[in-house]
């Protein structure tokens, strides 16, 4: 666990009476909506204690365990861009893209030569 000088200091404030708190205050703590700290808990994201027995609906409080370990799993560092851009050009297709216009005009030449055919037999 991390040391004292590394928590946040409004963390602290928000334990320092309390074991556990809410869903709602650290949701509001964390600076997220409820429901995208519910869905964070529902990932995995972060742990959370179950409070009472849940049988309508699972009541969640978190520690400062597990406030800290989220907040380190979810920091990221930016890798900066490495090369000159270039335009992504992606086909699941492959060769057969390329040829699909030849595929095309041998399709709709050989329907037009079974065309005239038949018109020919026509005039017979």
């Amino acid at each position: 666990m991390l040391n004292q000088p590394d928590i946040p200091v409004p963390l602290l404030a928000a334990f320092s009476t309390r074991v556990t708190l809410p869903l709602r205050d650290t949701a509001r703590l964390l600076n997220m909506d409820e429901s995208t700290l519910r869905e964070h808990a529902l990932a995995g994201n972060i742990r959370f204690v179950q409070m009472g027995l849940g049988t309508k609906s699972i009541r969640r409080a978190f520690r400062l365990s597990d406030v800290l370990e989220f907040l380190e799993k979810m920091s990221r560092v930016a890798c900066p861009p490495v090369g000159v851009k270039t335009r992504r050009v992606s086909s699941t297709a492959g060769p057969i893209l390329l040829g699909f216009t030849a595929m095309r005009e041998q399709y709709q030449a050989e329907k037009r030569q079974k065309q005239e055919l038949a018109k020919r037999a026509r005039q017979r």
